[in-house]
């Protein structure tokens, strides 16, 4: 339980196996530090800068099992996956709307300097049939979605739609009537 082993790649170095102690681990997912933030390892007495790359957990503990670290150069744009922080939802509910949610997880690209601690969204203001474009994503000056970068009309793809819930009508099952009005006579 002591610690967990992880593998450190990249940066034009070998890779190598370490262990990290599951106290920091846990300590740093706890205080929502252990994504999107660089963090600094002591190997082998020489400071490596790295981000989490990929975590492997227990299938029903919750326990991290493995991770995944990639080295980075400060002055090399990394490329990180984040999950939309959105904001408003209550906001929503009150106005009898639901948000639906295209694209949950963005792909950005940035200097390590410039990652965000998250990418937020504020849906209070907005109404039935409005949209959230990927364009309309409010980024840090540095950071871009990779997405667009590849293909420019991305851009106009939608993150988030504004709408009524829908309710779809179940059938219900004529034969349990038949069954329990045939059983009554």
């Amino acid at each position: 339980m002591g610690l967990i082993p992880a593998t450190l790649y990249g940066a034009d170095k070998a890779a190598v196996s370490i262990s990290v102690r599951n106290t920091e681990v846990t300590h740093a997912e706890i205080n929502h530090k252990l994504f999107h933030n660089i963090i600094h390892l002591n190997i082998d007495g020489a400071l490596e800068s790295v981000l989490v790359k990929d975590v492997q957990r227990h299938p029903f503990k919750p326990l991290i099992q493995h991770l995944d670290f990639l080295r980075i150069k400060r002055n090399e744009a990394v490329t990180i996956t984040m999950t939309l922080n959105i904001l408003g939802e209550d906001e929503l509910v009150k106005k009898g709307l639901v948000a639906n949610k295209v694209i949950q997880d963005i792909e950005v690209s940035c200097l390590p300097s410039d990652l965000p601690d998250q990418i937020s969204v504020d849906l209070s203001e907005l109404g039935a049939g409005d949209k959230v474009l990927m364009k309309d994503l409010n980024l840090a000056e540095g950071v871009e979605i990779v997405s667009i970068q590849s293909n420019e009309e991305a851009a106009d793809w939608p993150v988030i739609v504004i709408d009524y819930p829908t309710v779809e009508e179940v059938e219900t099952d004529n034969d349990d009537e038949t069954e329990a009005q045939d059983t009554e006579n």
